[in-house]
């Protein structure tokens, strides 16, 4: 008991970081989404319209990201400093690659998207502007995501929170200045002058690119300050087989994640199509539900890395019952998070926008959510486990299958056969997860995952 205690504890310790990580970046979120909320809804649709394809453009990085913080994980636990370094080494090579080819394809396309997705033409031009301002660092964007889940990988939960807490208060401070014009507050029979640039949606896409640029830089100084990644550099010693070999694992995760995400453009496509005020109530409400499960995220970056630690020592036993432990933890703490979502839905949504219209339905659809929320959890740790197993396959076929044959296929079907509105959407979002977190179960209790060798 006291040593089941103490392995508690120990989890708490590691996923706290990633936690408080999440919920500010989170928060963060929530400011950007009320500031541009004040603006009106044709803003709120316009970066809500956004959101999914910077999901989209975000898939590689984080697959990436994830298998190199498994190997990372894994040779630490092996104690195979030789081959950490290699890994340290690739990584610089496959992050230039990546943020740079992706960088020039998305900001060449930027302005076409929003009418591609057929959003409102009063909404495409901001819309098209702020992808492409977003677009433009993703050299930058990628390095963050990247290197940041290799300090994970090494145990260093604290340096990717205090790197993203830099990020978060550089973006507010430019978001305050950017969004609205100059202003003048009377506090206490004293003016203070505020400044701003009165950009709108574009000054808040500028804020988020500068932030990108900071935490790119500082994530990458810190990789190479990391005790066990130091010293990485782009050696003329490329090898071609660690690439295929981190490759092979990584495009599993990319291809679910690139299908997962363009699962959700085809999915606010669709809701497109219900008109602006459903748009900019279903963009809020899944900002506004992020906040409620990303504490589980952050017990995922725990279970990937402890996973890859037990499977690199050889200790299989250990393995699962790190994962048994978290995923009980994570479902605790989600169960409690969704009884404060169903009860203050009304009040979250009061949180982003004026409009009676958009925060009726987005309470509406708040709560549909969030019944999932504890299931939800099984599907989050799941993932990690097995994304820190190397174990990529199977969690591939079945976010693919769940997304597009549950989510998009039955969406279609209620809008456009039954034309139904956004809390039927919302129901089949909720079919979606706990149709994931029982087919990942399944697999788990199969116990295959732990023989995956890198």
């Amino acid at each position: 008991m006291k040593n089941n205690l103490q392995e508690i504890k120990k989890y708490w310790i590691l996923a706290l970081p990633s936690i408080l990580e999440l919920l500010l970046t989170t928060f963060v979120q929530y400011v950007d989404m009320a500031l541009v909320g004040r603006i009106g809804a044709n803003a709120s649709a316009a970066v809500g319209l956004t959101a999914p394809l910077i999901w989209l453009i975000n898939s590689p990085q984080y697959a990436l990201g994830l298998t190199l913080q498994s190997f990372v994980a894994f040779n630490i636990g092996k104690d195979d400093k030789e081959q950490l370094h290699k890994v340290a080494d690739q990584s610089l090579v496959l992050v230039l690659a990546l943020g740079l080819a992706e960088g020039l394809l998305f900001t060449l396309s930027a302005r076409a998207v929003p009418g591609i997705m057929g959003a409102d033409p009063a909404i495409r031009s901001v819309a098209g502007t702020y992808f492409l301002i977003v677009s433009a660092p993703m050299l930058f964007r990628t390095a963050d995501i990247v290197f940041g889940s290799m300090l994970r990988g090494t145990g260093d939960m604290r340096t990717p929170m205090l790197v993203n807490l830099l990020m978060n208060i550089v973006n507010v401070l430019l978001n305050l200045i950017m969004i609205y014009p100059a202003s003048v507050l009377s506090l206490g029979g004293f003016e203070l002058h505020v400044p701003g640039l009165g950009l709108g949606v574009v000054g808040s896409g500028i804020a988020t690119a500068v932030s990108y640029v900071i935490g790119g830089t500082v994530m990458f100084i810190a990789v190479k300050r990391n005790v066990l990644l130091r010293n990485c550099k782009i050696r003329r010693s490329f090898s071609f087989e660690l690439t295929k070999s981190i490759l092979r694992k990584a495009t599993p995760i990319a291809l679910t994640r690139i299908g997962v995400s363009l699962g959700h453009v085809t999915f606010t496509g669709l809701i497109t199509g219900l008109g602006t005020i459903p748009l900019a109530a279903h963009s809020i409400a899944m900002s506004a539900e992020e906040f409620f499960y990303v504490p589980g995220y952050g017990m995922q970056a725990v279970a990937a890395t402890l996973t890859g630690n037990a499977l690199g020592e050889g200790n299989s036993t250990k393995a699962k019952k790190t994962a048994g432990r978290l995923i009980g933890m994570s479902v605790l703490m989600l169960a409690l998070l969704c009884v404060v979502l169903y009860t203050q839905a009304d009040k979250i949504m009061d949180l982003f926008t004026d409009d009676p219209a958009v925060r009726e339905l987005g309470a509406k659809v708040l709560r549909i959510v969030s019944v999932s929320e504890p299931i939800f959890a099984v599907f989050i740790i799941l993932e990690g486990v097995f994304n820190g197993a190397g174990y990529t396959q199977q969690p591939f076929y079945i976010g693919i299958f769940c997304m597009w044959c549950i989510r998009i296929l039955g969406s279609y079907i209620c809008i456009r056969q039954f034309h139904l509105g956004l809390q039927a959407v919302w129901v089949l979002m909720v079919a979606d997860n706990v149709a994931r977190a029982t087919l990942l179960s399944l697999v788990y209790v199969k116990g295959k995952w732990t023989g995956e060798q890198k």
